[in-house]
């Protein structure tokens, strides 16, 4: 008996008792809507590979589709039913006659996650097979012929009374030796955790097994691209590149524990030294490209840095080579490899990421040659010291209070929360995602860089940001993803050519990093045709704590900034009393979770301060809590505005200000003054032959919101001043005020 037909009926039975649209369903399983149209409408019979992702979409097992009954206890298969219970597969789509008959062994059992079968394989002069994969694990025993197994690259021929097991996320396809018939024990194992859509699990890979895990399973499947300069890297390419640089470091002193400082924009070899460092053990420190000379000096003698990677920046006599020379003169007179300084007594190297020679310093294509005279066997040794709680990433905070601190983040911390970023936006390794926001901050490296490793998608680089190659690069390359601050979205908004590209290929993408505008984040679904997420966070949190799902209502995805990260606890807490705010009611927020940092380097005390005694981290961030579990930030603690003992959060009047006309984007922070303690300044950037002045503003506010709350000192400004990875320096923006009161005679009163 043919039941074919029997499972399309009851994949559209499910599909429809969930209220699940084809279309819905089409794109949770990365199939297309007339693919599952045939299957439903028995025209197509499905291979297991598609049947095993509808099973996951839709909250089921596979076994759903084969059940005849829901035995609970053991079930049993007699020899004399075998003709009466076969089910045909086809790895082609449509017009293909069946070669694989499937006799389950299973039917009746209820709540399985292994299928066994019995196949039959026919005689076939087909030679080109269409691989698939799929989640799980698959066991073959031949019982009669001989099988042939395309797995990845690799081609496996089993005789009868061999068997072959082997994980089928990777591409594969089983058919007879030579076109032969043949006869196979199959079982097909699906993970309890893929039997829902949203099961989700933490994974105890390294960045280097990640790495490597999509380098077999997609060797060929690009990985990074630089669209500006059709530089482009598949995971087989790149990963063989990493393992080079890998054995180059280690040839030069790296090893676990190591520190190695990155110093650059976005350039092709900054996640190559990113995953070298994580493959033997070794900790990347990223150093923001916004350092002056006290500030570079300051992390090297800090982070005990043992080696830095640097460019050439584009200051002039400032630029990175010369700073590093000021910092360590001898480099002009020592042997590279044999650096001995004074000051910087840990600091062994320094390697010019290029190809130009600079006196006392390696360059890439040096590490690399010295790596080929590394034997493999060094690097799997090392790789095999390294754990998923090893520190990987150090980042050094923007330091708007007292001096940076270098927080210790693990693999554990930033490849799960890339990964559940990713899930969050439905991400695939079909999606390419944009990245134009530095590496060296953790927007960069963990939320970009962390998701597509993880879902094994493509990321096409941007150096530096600058809109028109952000936009060419979406529209050459069809991206589905763009990240950004608000300020790189109103840039690449008012580009004056952004009409000539296709934003079309967009789908979703994320704006962080800042307060982001309501009208601004209306704008960029609007043309730029993309659903706009937000994750809230820190660095010590990895830095995602809580995200805006991609299926959330607009108004939840503009006006809020989501609910917990999975695997995160999330409070408001009183930061008087140290209790837990009721919901609407406005408290510091806290993370506690496998997010949370290792600690800062070397700082015992400072961590103790923002980790309390139960394990939250306090991020000195002032939010509140909705009815339906989604989280506001209303300001920092430090930010607040406390005018004539009247608490005024910034970003009510920055929301209410930025829907004025003219007004491009919109900062306030409070201005000292000797009546009111302080006053609500407001720091206007207008939009190109906009016209405005302050008796506009105040009349723009009069009656709309309180009086209190109407900005007293009204400032048109060019630009704010800003961190390295884009984020607004609010705590700058009180002394701006001053200096602009000074400058225009104005009284503060």
């Amino acid at each position: 008996m043919d039941n074919t037909k029997i499972v399309g009926e009851k994949i559209k039975s499910l599909r429809e008792t969930k209220q699940i649209s084809i279309a819905e369903l089409a794109e949770r399983t990365g199939l297309a809507i007339e693919q599952i149209e045939r299957i439903e409408n028995n025209v197509d019979i499905p291979s297991l590979a598609p049947l095993i992702k509808i099973a996951r979409a839709l909250g089921v097992r596979l076994g759903t589709f084969l059940d005849d009954q829901e035995e609970v206890g053991a079930v049993i298969t007699r020899k004399q039913d075998n003709s009466q219970s076969t089910i045909s597969f086809s790895n082609n789509a449509m017009n293909a006659r069946t070669h694989m008959h499937y006799q389950s062994l299973s039917k009746s059992k209820a709540d399985r996650h292994m299928e066994p079968f019995i196949i039959d394989i026919e005689a076939t002069d087909e030679t080109n097979y269409e691989v698939s994969s799929h989640e799980g694990e698959e066991f073959i025993f031949v019982m009669e012929g001989t099988v042939e197994v395309a797995y990845g690259k690799k081609h496996h021929v089993i005789d009868a009374g061999d068997s072959i097991y082997y994980d089928s996320i990777v591409p594969h396809h089983v058919h007879g030796f030579q076109g032969q018939a043949a006869k196979i024990l199959a079982v097909v194992y699906t993970p309890i955790e893929f039997c829902t859509p949203m099961s989700l699990e933490l994974s105890t890979r390294t960045l280097g097994d990640w790495l490597e895990h999509w380098a077999e399973v997609t060797p060929d499947k690009e990985y990074i691209v630089y669209s500006d300069r059709n530089l482009r890297f598949t995971w087989g390419k790149f990963n063989e590149r990493v393992d080079n640089m890998a054995k180059g470091l280690l040839s030069i002193g790296v090893e676990r524990g190591t520190h190695v400082g990155i110093w650059a924009g976005n350039v092709p070899d900054w996640l190559t030294f990113l995953y070298a460092c994580a493959k033997i053990g070794a900790v990347a420190v990223t150093v923001n490209t916004n350092y002056k000379q006290a500030e570079l000096e300051y992390l090297c003698q800090n982070s005990d840095m043992h080696t830095l990677c640097i460019v050439n920046g584009d200051r002039g006599s400032d630029d990175f080579v010369n700073m590093v020379y000021t910092m360590l003169p001898e480099l002009k007179t020592c042997q590279r490899g044999y650096l001995k300084s004074e000051r910087f007594p840990q600091m062994k190297n320094v390697i010019y990421i290029g190809q130009e020679k600079y006196r006392g310093m390696y360059n890439t294509a040096e590490i690399l040659l010295l790596g080929s005279n590394i034997e493999d066997e060094e690097l799997v040794e090392a790789k095999k010291k390294v754990t998923c709680h090893d520190v990987v990433n150090m980042q050094y905070t923007s330091g708007t209070t007292g001096f940076p601190k270098g927080v210790m983040l693990t693999h554990y911390n930033i490849a799960n929360n890339g990964f559940l970023t990713g899930e969050h936006m439905k991400f695939t390794s079909e999606d390419k995602l944009c990245v134009c926001v530095p590496l060296f901050h953790c927007f960069g490296v963990v939320l970009a860089t962390m998701n597509c490793l993880t879902h094994g998608c493509t990321q096409v680089m941007v150096e530096k940001f600058d809109p028109l190659v952000v936009l060419a690069s979406i529209h050459k390359e069809r991206c589905t993803s763009v990240y950004g601050v608000p300020t790189m979205f109103i840039a690449e908004l008012n580009h004056p050519m952004f009409d000539m590209f296709d934003m079309s290929s967009l789908r979703v993408g994320i704006m962080a990093g800042a307060l982001c505008p309501i009208e601004l984040m209306r704008q960029v679904e609007e043309k730029m045709f993309m659903k706009v997420t937000s994750v809230y966070g820190l660095t010590e949190a990895s830095p995602g704590m809580t995200h805006t799902r991609v299926d959330d209502p607009f108004e939840v995805r503009c006006t809020t900034v989501g609910r917990d990260y999975e695997f995160t606890e999330v409070k408001v807490i009183d930061p008087e009393t140290g209790e837990e705010c009721p919901v609407g009611v406005q408290g510091e927020m806290c993370n506690r979770g496998y997010n949370t940092m290792k600690g800062y380097y070397k700082n015992q005390q400072a961590t103790d301060e923002v980790i309390d005694k139960n394990g939250f981290l306090h991020s000195g961030d002032l939010g509140v809590k909705d009815e339906n579990g989604n989280y506001r930030i209303t300001g920092r603690i430090k930010d607040m505005i406390i005018r004539g003992g009247e608490n005024i959060y910034p970003r009510e009047i920055e929301e209410f200000l930025y829907k004025m006309e003219g007004i491009k984007d919109v900062q306030v922070a409070g201005i000292p003054s000797k009546r009111y303690g302080e006053a609500v300044g407001a720091f206007i950037i207008l939009h190109e032959g906009a016209e405005m002045n302050e008796f506009d503003v105040r009349e723009f506010c009069e009656g709309k919101i309180a009086r209190y709350k109407i900005p007293k000192y009204i400032f048109f400004i060019k630009e704010f001043p800003m961190t390295g990875s884009g984020k607004i320096q609010k705590y700058k923006l009180k002394d701006l005020g001053l200096e602009l009161c000074a400058k225009q005679g104005i009284e503060i009163i």
